[in-house]
C-alpha cells in the first residue's frame, strides 16, 4: 500500500493540530494580556477552537491533495525543479 489512508492523514491532522490547539490558547491569553485586550477564558477557547477547526480542514486537504500527486500539474511552471521519477545529475 502506498501512500496513507484517508483516516490516517485525518488522524495525523488532528493530533498534529491538537499540540497547536494548546499552545494557541497560551499564546492567545499571553497576547491578550500584552495588548490589553480583555477576553475571558470561554470566549479565547472558542477562537482558538474555530482557528483549530480551520487548521485541520486545511491540513487534511493539503495531505490528500501531496498524496495524490497533485502537485504534479503545478511543478513543471517551477523553474529547477524536477519531477520525483527524473535522475538529478
Amino acid at each position: 500500500m502506498s501512500g496513507q489512508t484517508k483516516a490516517g492523514s485525518l488522524v495525523e491532522a488532528c493530533v498534529n493540530t491538537l499540540t497547536g490547539l494548546i499552545f494557541s490558547f497560551a499564546i492567545q491569553k499571553t497576547l491578550n494580556y500584552a495588548y490589553n485586550v480583555e477576553m475571558t477564558n470561554t470566549v479565547a477557547a472558542h477562537f482558538v477552537f474555530w482557528f483549530t477547526v480551520a487548521s485541520v480542514l486545511r491540513s487534511y486537504i493539503i495531505r490528500r491533495l501531496w498524496n495524490a500527486r497533485w502537485w504534479r500539474k503545478f511543478m513543471k511552471y517551477i523553474p529547477g525543479l524536477k519531477h520525483d521519477n527524473q535522475r538529478q545529475n
